[in-house]
Parts: structure tokens; C-alpha cells; sequence
């Protein structure tokens, strides 16, 4: 209750700091974000109008950030919440039930390693933003490109607008992002599919209503794809604070349910489960929990994959930096550390008591155990429902950011050529529209089983590489030749070394494990 409180508190202050007051101010993704920029109203039709919100250097909501739009630290503690609590917090309990493959992982030691990978998902925002305050170029601060970070430091000076002139480091690291992204909007279209179908069929819905690939593809078709269009995000301000309210409500039923014992085989809600989760409940929910064992290495890297994509947000880092208000990295770091523990607390509560009520049958999306005719988790599916939709525009930027720069379709590609420009801005929209149709068919068809394994292997190899191996080689590079001033503590450039060879090591023993599970934990 604490912690549904204080996170309250936090979305009353940002409402009210929202409050359109003389001077306006700007604010990041939950609140500047929204303000319509004063810019002349396109002809109705008109495809710049559409396409114009596709380039992330053509809208503040997309592009960096000027002192004129910026956030205070507690929207940006908001922000963080809203990116990686839709996304992170549903798989957890699955995470936990599917590293009792090899053995059981007790519940301290779970947690200790969830807080862990949420320290290091920490330590390297932080140390992203050291690099763009100490070594960004104009061109990074108005792009707030990793890739450009990268540049900076590799190649400072180095012109790098058009694909051609770009180092192999920067198209890396866009690639890297670019499936990061393109793997988390699959699994929020799939729980988004999983989500309104459980809603559909609670409210017995005739048909095709409530076949869940038609559900997806009238959600995409008719709520996602507008607003991963839209021109002014000003629309989800509403929506994303109902989202984080939701976010609270979620956490506060899975407790709720975890100790009420409705799920126990003598619980009231226990007959409406599919005949298949209800098998492994054991007649003690704290039993698994607490009992401790040998965890087998692939198990634990099973539970570490989810717990890496988790706190994956990193593709943000150098917007987050540049859109704080009065920056500095301290300043920063002490934002950062108050919104991944608040994130995490979030994910300990999940996670434990997820587990706790459903054991080994935890499903990927959690909110899939709960019965339909559990008021409670439907209105928790909903409001759950209302945050990943909001989310999902904001995780579509940073898609269409790394995808444009990547296959060279940037605005700035097309040099000062107004018919060049409008040629690109057409591709932006096929392109955008054809990735979301892509991830849309994908998700159709993906099993509980299928999505288990896409987070595995995108926590695997796309997290571990933007989360920890890219940052690793910055603070290596940034932190040599003899500027042991910028260290955060002693001995930080050898600790990279480790970081980075932490890295490489989950990317490849995650992936084998992964693929060699196939995402199924039962």
C-alpha cells in the first residue's frame, strides 16, 4: 500500500505540474510532449502533414529537446515508469516460474538478482548521459541518437547525417536499437491481443468480436497506428496518467489476490481458471516460493534475460538527459536512481506475488491467469490495457528513430531538396506503416510459449547489447587517456571491462538457452 501511495503521489504532483500555466513550459514525453507546437496548420491532406510526424527531427515530441522543452525530475520519474512498467512487469512471474526448469531459484535470490540487473540498467543510463554532457557534438544534443553518442566518442567531428559517412559502430548501434524496439512493440501488440481478448471474453462478446486476432487487428488498425501517427501527442497526456493509476491498481490486485487465497483450489475464483493453470497450484502458494535449491545456469539465465529486457529503456538515455531541466549528471543520476526504484519495486511486487498465487502456471502475460469473472483483474486488464496503448506510440518513436536512420531515410539524407524531402517523408510512412503491419501479423499468431521466447532471446542479444555491451565500450574509450576525473568511483574503467564481458557472455548463453527451451517453462 506504501508503494501504490507513493507512486500516486508522484502522478498528482505531475497532473498538477501539467497545469498549463503562464509562462508554458516544456516538459518530456508525459508532459512537453504534448503541447502542440505553434506551427502553421497544414492544408487538410496534405501528406506533410502526415508525414511530418514520422521524422523524429521534425517534431519536439520525437527530436531533442531545447531549454524550452524540458521536464522536471518528477515527470521524468513518471516517464520512466511508463516505459518499462507496461512492458516489464507482466513477464516476471513467468520469469520466476521458468527458472525452476533446472531448479528452483528461492525467492531472495531472485530478487536480489532482479535488483541487480536494475543497479547495472542504472549505472549505465548514467554513464550514457556522462558521455553526451562530456563529449556531445550540437548535432547529437539535437538528434539524442545513441548512435551519435557513439560517434562522439569514436569519431568526434566526423560528419555522420547521411548513411554513407556513418562508422559501423553508429549503424550498429542503430540496428541494436532498431530490434530492441522492433521486439518489445511485438510483445506489447501480443499482450494488447491477449488483454482486450480476456476482456472480450469476460464480457462475452458475440464471434469475431472476441477472436483475439481480430481484436489486434482492429486495435492496430484503428487506435495504435493513429497514434503512433499522431502529429500532437497532447491526446495520451490523459490516457497515460489513467495508465499509470492502472499500473498501481494491477500491483495492488496481484498482492491483493496473493493473500485473499481466491486462486487456491478452494478459492472462489479457482473454478473459472482453464483447466491447464490449474494443476501445478499447490495447496500452499508460499511453498515454491521459499523453498530454496541449486539453481542450474540456464535456468537463472532464463529469469536473467526477462530481468535484462526489463529495465531496457536505454534507447532514451540521451533524450532523458537532454529534456531534464537544470541538467547535470548528478543531477541526473539522482532522478535515474528514484525512477528504477520505483520500477523495481513495482517488478518485486509483480514478480513475488504473481508467483506466489499461480506457482509454476504463471503465464508471460499475467494478467492471463486471473479468471473472467474476477471484477477486480478485469478492471486491472483494462486500465493495464490503456497504459501499454499509451506506451506504445512512445516505444514506436524510438522505432521509426533507429529504422529511418538505419535504412537512410532521414529528412536530413535528402539534403535541401524540397522534392528529395518529400520522397523521403513518403518512404517514412510505407515504412512505418509496413513495420507496424509486420509486428501486427506477428503477434496474431504468437502462443504463450512463442512469446516467452521473444523476450529471452530480445532480453538476450538486443538488451544486452544496448543495456550493457554498447555503454561498456563508451565508459572504456570515454574513461582512457588519462580522464580518471570523470570516474564515478575507482577502478571504473576495468569494471567495464566486466560489464562488457557480462554482456557478450548473457547475449550468447541466453540465446542457446532460449532456443534450446523454446520459451515453454512447464
Amino acid at each position: 500500500m506504501r508503494l501504490s501511495f507513493a507512486i500516486l503521489v508522484l502522478v498528482f504532483k505531475a497532473t498538477l505540474a501539467t497545469r498549463p500555466t503562464p509562462p508554458p513550459r516544456g516538459g518530456g514525453l508525459l508532459r512537453n510532449r504534448f503541447r502542440k507546437p505553434k506551427t502553421p496548420a497544414p492544408s487538410p491532406g496534405s501528406l506533410t502533414h502526415v508525414s511530418n510526424i514520422l521524422d523524429p527531427n521534425a517534431h519536439p515530441s520525437i527530436a531533442a529537446h531545447t531549454n524550452s522543452h524540458q521536464m522536471s525530475p518528477t515527470t521524468l520519474i513518471l516517464n520512466i515508469l511508463a516505459d518499462l512498467c507496461p512492458h516489464g512487469m507482466l513477464p516476471l512471474s513467468y520469469a520466476l516460474a521458468s527458472s525452476h526448469m533446472g531448479g528452483p531459484v528461492g525467492g531472495g535470490t531472485a530478487a536480489a538478482i532482479l535488483i541487480m540487473f536494475g543497479g547495472l540498467g542504472l549505472y549505465s543510463m548514467v554513464s550514457i548521459a556522462r558521455v553526451v554532457e562530456n563529449f556531445g557534438s550540437d548535432k547529437t544534443k539535437v538528434d539524442c541518437s545513441l548512435s551519435g553518442a557513439w560517434d562522439d566518442v569514436f569519431s568526434p567531428g566526423r560528419v555522420s547525417a547521411s548513411f554513407k559517412h556513418r562508422t559501423v559502430g553508429a549503424v550498429t548501434c542503430d540496428s541494436l536499437c532498431f530490434g530492441l524496439t522492433v521486439g518489445c512493440c511485438l510483445f506489447y501488440s501480443a499482450f494488447i491481443a491477449d488483454i482486450y481478448a480476456s476482456l472480450a471474453r469476460a464480457f462475452a462478446l458475440p464471434g469475431i468480436l472476441s477472436k483475439r486476432w481480430a481484436i489486434l487487428v482492429a486495435l492496430s488498425t484503428i487506435v495504435v497506428m493513429p497514434l503512433c501517427l499522431l502529429e500532437d501527442l497532447a491526446a495520451l497526456q490523459t490516457s497515460s496518467m489513467v495508465g499509470l493509476s492502472g499500473i498501481v491498481f494491477t500491483v495492488g490486485v496481484v498482492i491483493k489476490r496473493a493473500f485473499d487465497g481466491s486462486y487456491t483450489p478452494k478459492g472462489t475464483f479457482f473454478p473459472s481458471m482453464a483447466a491447464p493453470l490449474q494443476a501445478a497450484i499447490p495447496p500452499s502458494p508460499l511453498r515454491p516460493l521459499i523453498s530454496l535449491g541449486k539453481s542450474s545456469t540456464s535456468a537463472t539465465t532464463n529469469f536473467a534475460t526477462v530481468c535484462c529486457v526489463a529495465f531496457a529503456c536505454h534507447y532514451n538515455s540521451v533524450k532523458y538527459y537532454m529534456e531534464l531541466e537544470s541538467r547535470s549528471v548528478k543531477k541526473f543520476t539522482a532522478t535515474m536512481a528514484k525512477g528504477f526504484g520505483a520500477t523495481a519495486a513495482v517488478f518485486l511486487s509483480m514478480m513475488i506475488f504473481g508467483y506466489l498465487t499461480f506457482g509454476q502456471n504463471s503465464q508471460a502475460l499475467l494478467l492471463n491467469n486471473y479468471g473472467a469473472g474476477d471484477v477486480l483483474a478485469t478492471l486491472a486488464r483494462f486500465l493495464t490495457g490503456i497504459a501499454i496503448l499509451s506506451g506504445y506510440p512512445l516505444m514506436f518513436a524510438g522505432l521509426k528513430s533507429s529504422g529511418f536512420s538505419l535504412f537512410k531515410i532521414t529528412t536530413k539524407s535528402a539534403g535541401s531538396s524540397k522534392r528529395r524531402k518529400l520522397s523521403v517523408k513518403r518512404k517514412q510512412v510505407v515504412f512505418s506503416v509496413g513495420v507496424l503491419a509486420i509486428i501486427t501479423l506477428m503477434a496474431c499468431f504468437i502462443t504463450e510459449e512463442d512469446l516467452g521466447l521473444v523476450i529471452g532471446v530480445v532480453g538476450a542479444v538486443m538488451g544486452s547489447s544496448v543495456v550493457y555491451i554498447i555503454p561498456a565500450i563508451l565508459n572504456v574509450r570515454v574513461l582512457g587517456r588519462g580522464r580518471k576525473n570523470l570516474q564515478f568511483f575507482r577502478g571504473e574503467r576495468k569494471c567495464n571491462f566486466l560489464l562488457g564481458a557480462f554482456g557478450v557472455g548473457l547475449a550468447i548463453v541466453g540465446t542457446k538457452v532460449n532456443m534450446a527451451s523454446g520459451g515453454n517453462h512447464h
